[in-house]
Formats: C-alpha cells, structure tokens, sequence
C-alpha cells in the first residue's frame, strides 16, 4: 500500500503533540515576561526564544497572509507585536509591499520580518521542476526585499515543502548559503502544509 498523505490538521495535531510534550519536559523553554509602554500604557508580554537563533520574540505575533489593510499591521506593532510573517507569493506580492509601506521609517531592530520563497514544482508529486534553480530562488528573494524596503529578512523559509527530497534540495541549499553570505537573511527554515505518513 503507498504512503498516506497527511492533512494538515492531522500534521498539526500530531506535531503540537510533540511540541507541548517538550516544552512540558523542558520547563519554561527560554520564557521571559517584560513591561513594555505602549501608547502611554505599560503591558506586559510573554518572550520565547525560537529555537538556536538567539531571537527573544513575543509568543503572539501575527501572520500577515491575507492582509492587506496597513492600518491593522500599523496598529499590531504598535500594540507590541514584532514578528511579522508573509510569503514572497502571498495576495500575489502585494503583501510584502503593504507591510513595506508600514515598517518604512520604523528602527530596523524595532521588528521582525519571516518570509517564505516557493520554487517551481510538480503539484501532484510534489517535486521540483525545472525552473526550480538556484537564480529562480535568489531573484525571488531579491524582489521581496525590494517590496519590504529592506536589506534583509530576519527568517526566510522555502514554502510549501511536501517531500522530503525537497528538504534537501541542492539549489534551495546554496541559495540559502549564499543568501546568508551577502547578509540577505540571518535564518533559514522550510514551511510545509502537509507531510507524509511513514508509519506505513
């Protein structure tokens, strides 16, 4: 019988299962509360550390996928939110521009940015296709830099990652190193919406 494909509720139950047994056995994983003043109000917020990078981020941070109101991204970072994530193909490039118009003129280390970059592949198989290159990978990075009016991205993640080959894809490997050797992006991760089911 051939591997079942996982949902992504299925993935998410089972990864967060996994997650909230760790951060259960490991404490209070990095936790850290601070005050913070926010329109002449203190609050306090919840900081983690994400994994091996260092980051000190809010727990709350806001995806920005189907945003496209400057006001409500205006109005998250003022609040405290400092983690935005988009995607270099989200509303078909429109929401790396809006976030762009907001963060203009805001201190660099005032924010986060966490984008994603996708590759031409195969829908059905899930692989990559021809078109999937290292330059395809790199101008892709090189336009959503421009539409966010930075010189970096705190976190580029390859997007949609189905198959494991893909995890390990030579050209999304060196764009990534070349990436962080110019100082175009300091983390590099894979984004995936399903995964599939090895125990058959």
């Amino acid at each position: 019988m051939g591997k079942r494909l996982t949902d992504r509720r299925d993935f998410m139950k089972s990864t967060l299962a996994g997650v909230g047994g760790f951060l259960l056995a490991s404490g209070d994983n990095g936790r850290e509360v601070r005050a913070a003043e926010v329109k002449g109000k203190e609050r306090k917020f919840v900081y983690r550390t994400l994994g091996k990078t260092g980051l000190k981020l809010p727990v709350i941070n806001m995806g920005v996928m189907l945003t496209d109101n400057p006001n409500l991204i205006r109005a998250a970072l003022d609040s405290g939110v400092s983690l935005l994530d988009t995607a270099h193909g989200y509303m078909g490039g429109r929401n790396e521009e809006v976030i762009g118009e907001v963060i203009k003129g805001r201190p660099r280390d005032s924010y986060f940015i966490s984008s994603k970059v996708n590759l031409p592949q195969n829908r059905t198989t899930g692989l990559y296709t021809e078109g999937a290159t290292t330059g395809e990978f790199l101008g892709r990075l090189d336009i959503s830099l421009k539409r966010l009016g930075v010189d970096y991205v705190d976190i580029l993640h390859l997007h949609g990652v189905s198959k494991k080959e893909s995890v390990v894809f030579e050209p999304a490997l060196k764009a990534f190193d070349k990436a962080k050797k110019d100082g175009k992006i300091r983390f590099a991760g894979i984004s995936t919406h399903e995964a599939q089911d090895s125990s058959q």
